[in-house]
Formats: structure tokens, sequence, C-alpha cells
């Protein structure tokens, strides 16, 4: 039976990927799992694999097109089998394009996209570059494209209007040349990042409450399990392990606000904020409450590789219910945490420090961390995300309760 190949959806990024490279040419004989073409979002670099056994026909873009996801690129069918593609069957047909016209066929299928997303911009790239380095805004320039796409003519006209108004959102927007200084435009990572953290601190009413507890007995815990596993168990992944624990007895954490209500999930599927050269990325170890130390850490070592290689799935970036962030490695006390959206919370680690610290009554050398926990005002109130705070710091503090 005839299959589409679609653009996957790709978890955190935006709503368009860019065609990379074909591994395969039309008329090529394919099998499941066979890599089709590579396509890259603001988050990652994707293999496409097929998903049907057949002949690769009726490529529509060429290498270097920008498509919205859940496009049908190409079709995966046998001698006189076609198949409706989900943007064809919600729209009217398009004429297929020749790998010559690719990017304008992307420009009919952007458009056409934008139809079902009202208030969504349509900018060819080079427009957005254009316009992201000149300052120009494009919620206020009307395109000329097909469809009405944003096209690079149409930001130098915006360029060459005289301003109305000289407002302060006006002038922080327009890039200036200042002696000494150089101005770097937002790149589509760095771009979805600022747009994600300012919806995060624009929506939800955001609180955050810290919390010293005793790490003795989780260092000697990491340093029992490195010995023993002879694995490379970091701190994180014990704390991966800990949140997971509290979030299954403290299940109001692990929800978010959606409409008129909350949404609370049954799986915890816990987000490791990741630090990479594209920015930061967040993810997603599934199912964290039914895994060991170990099995998380490898599971953690991978997407971290991964993640910094560009080279995350979607499922792996996605589906994150609470997220875990550890500055501790750059010698970070403490921190305010922002929440990941949609999610409802985010549990900040800071640094273990040695220090002398008070037990029994008595002054004696031991180790603290720092832990801050940021929630969503809307989902609970203080006092239950106090309780769940304080049971993490009990679990981090008597870590043998994990398994009792």
């Amino acid at each position: 039976m005839a299959a589409d190949v679609l653009i996957p959806n790709a978890g955190q990024a935006s709503g368009e990927a860019t065609i990379i490279r074909w591994r395969k040419k039309p008329g090529d004989r394919v099998q499941p799992g066979e890599v089709l073409l590579e396509v890259e979002t603001d988050k990652a670099t994707m293999e496409v694999e097929a998903t049907a056994t057949g002949v690769l026909q009726d490529v529509r873009f060429a290498e270097g097109a920008v498509v919205p996801i859940l496009t049908a690129v190409a079709v995966i069918a046998e001698s006189g089998e076609r198949a409706a593609s989900v943007v064809r069957s919600e729209v009217a047909p398009l004429a297929a394009p020749t790998p010559q016209n690719g990017n304008a066929a992307a420009s009919d299928l952007i458009a056409i996209m934008r139809a079902h997303r009202p208030g969504r911009l349509v900018v060819s790239p080079l427009a957005r570059r254009l316009a992201a380095n000149t300052g120009v805004d494009l919620t206020g320039v009307t395109g000329s494209g097909p469809h009405g796409r944003i096209m690079k003519n149409d930001v130098q006209a915006a360029m060459a209007r005289p301003a109305k108004t000289t407002t302060l959102a006006a002038e922080t927007r327009t890039p200036t040349v200042e002696p000494g200084s150089r101005w770097i435009p937002f790149n589509a990572t760095r771009r979805t990042i600022a747009e994600r953290m300012t919806a995060s601190a624009r929506e939800a009413p955001q609180v955050t409450l810290t919390t010293e507890a005793d790490a003795e007995a989780l260092g000697n815990l990491r340093a029992q399990l490195r010995a023993d596993l002879s694995d490379d168990v970091s701190f994180t992944d014990v704390f991966i392990k800990i949140a997971a624990a509290a979030l299954r007895e403290h299940p109001h954490l692990n929800a978010r606000v959606e409409n008129d209500g909350i949404r609370v999930f049954d799986a915890l599927n816990i987000g490791i904020a990741v630090d990479t050269e594209r920015g930061l990325i967040v993810p997603v170890i599934r199912d964290a409450d039914r895994k060991g130390v170990a099995a998380i850490a490898r599971e953690r070592r991978n997407l971290v590789e991964q993640a910094r290689s560009g080279k995350l799935r979607p499922d792996e970036l996605s589906g994150g219910t609470f997220t875990l962030t550890n500055l501790g490695a750059y010698e970070i006390d403490a921190f305010t945490p922002i929440i990941n959206p949609p999610q409802g919370a985010v549990l900040g680690v800071g640094r273990i420090v040695k220090k002398a610290v008070v037990r029994n009554d008595e002054l004696r050398p031991g180790a603290t961390v720092i832990l801050s926990l940021t929630f969503d005002h809307r989902l609970v109130d203080g006092g239950p995300a106090a309780r769940f705070l304080q049971r993490i710091k009990m679990l981090v503090e008597k870590p043998h309760l994990l398994i009792a």
C-alpha cells in the first residue's frame, strides 16, 4: 500500500524544517527503516526513515527547501499506486513540483499551512535573515510572494519607508552601530528559546521555593553506585530518580494548566536541560519512575550526546511533564529556574558544597546542596509545592527511602 513520506514533528522545534540532503533518489527501492533524507529544525538534525516497502516516487522538494512539519515530501509506492498526502487531502490539489522549483512549491505549501493557522507569518528564509539583521518588524510587512509570503524585496521596501513613530520597542528592535561592539541576530534555536521563555514568564505566575539539603548520604550513594556498577553515574541521574519518586507521591506537580482546568499526567517523563552550541535543549527520559539509576544514567548520557551532535529524534524531545536542570558542574550554588512551557514545574539543582554542618547538635564536616523549585501558581498553592520540595529534600538526605 502506498505511503507518504512526512516531515516529522520535532517536539519542541518550530513548525518548519529545512531539507538538508536526500539520501535516496526517485526510483530507488526502499525498505522500512532505511534513511530517505535528512532535515534540520531549530533544535536538531534528523533522519527521516522509510515506513513502507516500495519505490521512492513523487519527490516534491529539492534540497534547501523549507517546509512545514507533517508535510508529505514524497511517496513510497509500487508501480501504479498513489498516496493522498496529509496536506493535499485538506486543501486544493497542487501541481507536483520538479526539483528545480522545489523552493517555490515549499512557498505554496507554507502559505497553505498559514491559511489553516491564521496569524502565522510566512517568510522566506532570506527575508527572515534580512529582517533580523536590520531590525525590521515583519508583523508590519505585507508580502508580495505567492499567497502573501514575505520576500526579500518586501523587507527592503520596509527598510526604505520612514518610521511613523519612534518608540522604545522600535529602538530595542533596531540594531544601532556602536564602536567597539557587534550585534548578533538570533539564530533559529535562540529565537525559539527567547519566545518560549518570554511566554513562560508572561503566561504563568511563577513562584520559586528554595531549601538546603544535607547531601552527605547522597554523595555516599553515588560513590557506591559508581564502584559497584562500574558505570559513570552522575548526581543528575540520582536527582532524576528522586524527582520521579517525589512526583509519584505528589502528582499535582506532574501537570499543566490547560484551557480552564488542569491536566495531570500518569506518565512521569523528566526533561533534562542540556547546554549545547545551538542553545538549551531539553530531551526527555520517559517513565523515569520505572527505571533504575543505572538505566537512567545510560539513557541520559545517550540523550546528552545526541543533543550536542544535533541528532535527537522528535520523540526524544517531546512529551516531558517535568524538567530538572543541574548547574552544579558550573559551581553555581543556587538559581531561579524558569518553567519549560507548557509544563507546570521545574527543579533546579546547585552544586554540592563541602561545609560544616550541624548533625545531632554537633558541628562536623559535611556537604549540602541547594534545591530550587519553580512552579506555576495556577496549578498549586505554596503549601502543596512546599511539601513536594520537602519530600525531595528527605529523599536527598535519606536516599535509602527510594527502595522502601
